[in-house]
């Protein structure tokens, strides 16, 4: 009875290291099975992320030659325009704006009638204004384009630069005060815009004081 019980125990272990040895070659099995997922899907997202960084090279590529395209043709030359591109592109190394919001402020200025000559240090300026006042450069662009535009600075242009947080009103008056000897208010100020008085250089005149050296907007 012994060596019956001992022979059934014995039968009972064979099954058991049977039954492991089948769980191991299982669980090895699906082990491999996720190895190769896992493999799969990263291989899968590698190739995906290389295809989008690769498209988006593409295309931002692609906006770059529209833009270069865009202002030589504003510009009236090819090399003229591609001179005034790569300058733009020079100065995004030291700007928080791209060379592609740069040359967008710089076509639109030039579509609203600055010359090749002014258009690129008044894409600077635009830029260290709005940088300095964290506003983006396509606001304060709109409306130095329609003040180029009209000639003249209307109260709705004042007050987008003054939503902006740029003392448009406060600046013109001190610069006025320096240039006629004595002190002009604001509200002198005010009452030469309404009868159009203001004109595109006197704003000029202001924006450069403000972004050139000892200026409070310099190389902001």
């Amino acid at each position: 009875q012994v060596t019956q019980e001992l022979n059934k125990l014995q039968k009972k272990q064979n099954e058991v290291i049977a039954n492991n040895k089948r769980w191991g070659q299982s669980n090895d099995a699906i082990s491999r099975s996720l190895n190769y997922i896992k493999n799969r899907m990263a291989f899968m997202l590698s190739v995906g992320a290389t295809t989008n960084f690769v498209k988006q090279i593409i295309e931002i590529r692609g906006q770059y030659e529209m833009l270069e395209r865009s202002i030589q043709i504003l510009a009236d030359s090819a090399q003229k325009g591609s001179e005034i591109f790569n300058q733009l592109n020079q100065m995004a190394l030291n700007s928080p704006f791209t060379t592609i919001e740069l040359g967008e402020a710089a076509r639109q200025m030039s579509a609203y009638g600055v010359g090749t000559v002014d258009v690129v240090e008044i894409t600077r300026s635009l830029a260290d204004i709005s940088s300095a006042v964290g506003q983006p450069i396509e606001r304060l662009t709109y409306a130095l384009g329609q003040v180029q535009t009209y000639g003249y600075l209307t109260a709705l242009q004042a007050r987008t630069f003054m939503r902006a947080g740029v003392p448009l009103v406060k600046e013109l008056a001190k610069s006025y005060s320096d240039l006629e000897g004595r002190v002009v208010t604001t509200a002198e100020v005010f009452d030469r815009m309404k009868k159009k008085q203001l004109s595109y250089n006197d704003v000029m005149r202001v924006v450069n004081e403000q972004t050139d050296e000892g200026g409070r907007f310099f190389e902001y």
